[in-house]
C-alpha cells in the first residue's frame, strides 16, 4: 500500500501486465476505443505499447475529466508516484458533512474502496488515462495489491489545475511589507526580530546559512507561505508524502503566461483535491472533515508573503505570481553618497536584486537607528562572481563613492596577478595517475584546484597528506626553490 516513485522500468512492466491480464478485456477494449486506437492495436504488446504511450486520442478523452480529476492528475505527474486505489478517495467516495463526528470508514480495505475502485476504472483507466496492474506481493487483498500509475508524458496534455483563468492587462499591486520588517530588524541594532531566516554575520547579510540571494529567498517565502496557511502536516499531500503544497503550486504558477490571472475559488478542484480525507481524519481524530485549505485566505497569506501578485477588477480580487523585481527604481531613490565616499542604503526601497549585488560588495555598518551605512569590502572582491560586475549598480558606485571606485581601481590593477598566498602549495606532478590519485584523496578534506594537466593548487595545512601519498606509491617528493 501507499504511494512510491516509480521510473521508466516499472512503468513499462506495469504496461505490460496491463496489456497481459492485469485489467478486464473488457477495459482494454473500452480504453481503445476511448483514446481511438485501431483494431490491431490489441493484437500487439509492441503496437499497444506504442499507441498507449503516445499522445494519441488524449485531447479527447481528456474534456470528459472533471476539474478535481485534473487536479489529482497534476499532483501524480509532479510526484511521480505509482499509487493504490485509496489515493483516489478523495475523489470518488464523498465526505461527510462538516457536523458528522467521523468520517465512517469501516469494514476491510476491499470494502471500503471497492467502489472507488470501479469509478477509477471507469473514469480513468477505462479512459486510458492510467496505467492498472496487480503488485507482485502475498500481502493483502487484490484490491490492496491494485496500482496505477499516470504517465509523465501524458501530463502535456492536460490543462491547468487552476481553473478559470482570465486575461488582465496591467501590473498589479504587490508586497513586500514582510521582507523589508525582517531586513531593517537584521541591520538596526537592539530591535526585535521575527522568525525570518535573514541574518547579519560579520556584517553581511546571510539567509539561511549562506549569502543573502534571490533563490533561498524566495524558497524562504514559499516555506512562510506554507505555514501561514496551514499546520506541518497539512503541507504535504497523502500524510506527509510527496511534494509541499507551495512547491507544487509554484510550479503550476510559473507555467502560466504573465497576463493570465485567477481568483480565490479558481484553486477550489485543486485545493481540495490536495486535502486528503485520511490525512484530515487522522489529524482531528474524527471531527469535522471540512477542507483546512480556505481559498481566500490561501490567497491573502501568498500576497503578504510576496509570492503572489493581486489585482482588483471591479469587486473582485485577482492573483498571479508575483514578479521577481518589485520596484526597478533608480539608483538616487535608495542609495546616497555620504562624506566618506561610502553610501547610506535605504533598506525599505532597494530592489532585492539590487540588495543582492551590494551586499557582494561591501559590508553593512549595523546602527540602532538609520541611516544604514554600506562601506566597501576588499576581503571578498575577488570571490565575486561574474554577473555581478555586469550590473548598473556596480557602474554607479564607480562613478557616484569614493570609496567603492578605490576598491574597483585596486582590483582591476592586481586581477590575475596574485594567484597564491602565504597558506597555497602548488604541486607539480606529471604522472597521471599520481595526479589523480593525490586530487581524488585530497578533494574529501581539502579544496584542490587543478591549474593545469601538471599542477595542483592545495592549503599548506594538507603538505604532510600530500607527501603521504606520494611517498606511498613509490614516488619521491621534491621541494622547489
Amino acid at each position: 500500500m501507499g504511494n512510491t516513485n516509480y521510473n521508466q522500468r516499472i512503468l513499462e512492466q506495469g504496461l505490460l501486465d496491463m496489456y497481459n491480464g492485469g485489467i478486464a478485456a473488457t477495459s482494454k477494449n473500452k480504453l481503445m476505443q476511448a483514446r481511438k486506437f485501431p483494431k490491431n492495436v490489441g493484437g500487439s504488446y509492441d503496437l499497444f505499447k506504442s499507441y498507449f504511450l503516445s499522445g494519441e486520442g488524449l485531447t479527447n478523452v481528456i474534456k470528459s475529466l472533471s476539474d478535481k480529476e485534473i487536479a489529482l492528475l497534476h499532483i501524480l505527474h509532479f510526484n511521480q508516484w505509482e499509487v493504490d486505489v485509496s489515493t483516489f478517495e478523495g475523489l470518488y467516495k464523498p465526505m461527510p458533512k462538516t457536523d458528522k463526528r467521523f468520517y465512517g470508514r469501516y469494514g476491510t480495505f476491499t470494502q471500503q474502496y471497492s467502489d472507488v475502485l470501479k469509478s477509477v476504472q471507469k473514469h480513468l483507466v477505462n479512459q486510458g488515462l492510467l496505467i492498472q496492474y496487480t503488485a507482485k506481493t502475498d500481502v493483502g487483498s487484490k484490491t490492496e495489491r491494485q496500482r496505477f500509475i499516470f504517465p509523465t508524458a501524458f501530463a502535456d496534455h492536460l490543462p491547468s489545475p487552476i481553473v478559470g483563468l482570465k486575461t488582465l492587462s496591467g501590473a498589479g499591486d504587490a508586497n513586500d511589507e514582510n521582507i523589508r520588517i525582517d531586513l531593517m530588524a537584521t541591520v538596526l541594532e537592539k530591535q526585535k526580530r521575527n522568525v525570518s531566516s535573514i541574518v547579519l554575520t560579520q556584517k553581511k547579510l546571510q539567509i539561511k546559512g549562506k549569502l543573502f540571494d534571490l533563490p533561498t529567498l524566495n524558497k524562504m517565502k514559499l516555506e512562510q507561505w506554507g505555514f501561514a496557511t496551514s499546520a506541518t502536516i497539512l503541507r504535504h499531500q497523502f500524510m506527509g508524502k510527496g511534494a509541499v503544497l507551495s512547491d507544487f503550486l509554484l510550479h503550476q504558477l510559473q507555467k502560466m503566461p504573465r497576463d493570465q490571472w485567477f481568483l480565490p475559488t479558481s484553486l477550489t478542484p485543486l485545493l481540495e483535491a490536495w486535502n486528503d480525507p485520511k490525512k484530515w481524519e487522522a489529524i482531528h481524530n474524527g471531527g469535522s472533515s471540512k477542507n483546512p485549505y480556505e481559498e481566500q485566505q490561501f490567497c491573502e497569506t501568498g500576497w503578504k508573503n510576496n509570492v503572489l501578485q493581486q489585482k482588483k477588477q471591479g469587486n473582485q480580487l485577482f492573483y498571479r505570481l508575483a514578479d521577481g523585481q518589485l520596484n526597478a527604481l533608480a539608483i538616487e531613490k535608495y542609495l546616497s553618497p555620504n562624506d566618506k565616499g561610502a553610501v547610506v542604503v535605504n533598506f525599505n526601497k532597494i530592489p532585492l536584486d539590487a540588495l543582492v549585488v551590494l551586499n557582494h560588495l561591501s559590508h553593512f555598518e549595523s546602527a540602532p537607528k538609520p541611516p544604514i551605512i554600506a562601506s566597501p569590502d576588499l576581503t571578498t572582491i575577488s570571490t565575486i562572481p561574474m554577473e555581478i560586475w555586469e550590473h548598473p549598480l556596480v557602474d554607479w558606485l564607480e562613478k557616484n563613492a569614493p570609496a567603492f571606485k578605490k576598491m574597483f581601481d585596486f582590483f582591476h590593477k592586481n586581477y590575475g596577478k596574485e594567484i597564491v598566498h602565504d597558506n597555497l602549495l602548488i604541486a607539480r606532478i606529471t604522472d597521471l595517475t599520481l595526479r589523480v590519485l593525490v586530487e581524488k584523496n585530497l578533494s574529501k578534506y581539502y579544496d584542490v584546484v587543478v591549474l593545469s594537466e601538471e599542477y595542483l593548487a592545495f592549503p599548506k595545512a594538507a603538505l604532510s597528506e600530500v607527501e603521504k601519498i606520494v611517498t606511498k606509491s613509490g614516488n619521491v617528493v621534491k621541494r622547489g626553490g
